[in-house]
C-alpha cells in the first residue's frame, strides 16, 4: 500500500490525499482508506505492486493475469486496508466504473 501512495504522490504536485481511519471499541477493525483519484494513476502503471499485493494475499496469478486485461487502462481509485472485524488483514484496492 506504501509502494502505491508512494507512486500517487510522486503523480501530482501536492501529494495530499483524503485520507479516513475506522477503529471499533468492541472488536479488532481497524482500517484505513486513502483517496487517489486526483493522481490520475492508471492500475497499469502500478500493476508490479499489485502482483506483491497478490502474492502477499495468496492470489491465484491467472485470475489475477485475467484482472490486468479486463481492468488495467482504468483509474485508481481508492486504497483500503487494515483489519475487519474478525481480525483478518485485508487490503482492496478501488478503481473508476
Amino acid at each position: 500500500a506504501r509502494e502505491v501512495i508512494g507512486l500517487a504522490a510522486s503523480r501530482t504536485g501536492n501529494p495530499s490525499f483524503v485520507y479516513l481511519e475506522v477503529v471499533e471499541d468492541h472488536d479488532p477493525r481497524r482500517s484505513f482508506d486513502i483517496n487517489l483519484y486526483h493522481a490520475m494513476l492508471r492500475l497499469t502503471g502500478i500493476w508490479p505492486a499489485l502482483e506483491r499485493m497478490r502474492d502477499y494475499f495468496s492470489i491465484p496469478g491467472d485470475q489475477f493475469d485475467r484482472l490486468h486485461g479486463l481492468v488495467g487502462d482504468k483509474l485508481l481509485g481508492h486504497v483500503s486496508g487494515g483489519f475487519d472485524r474478525l481480525g483478518q488483514e485485508f487490503l482492496t484496492v478501488y478503481f473508476e466504473a
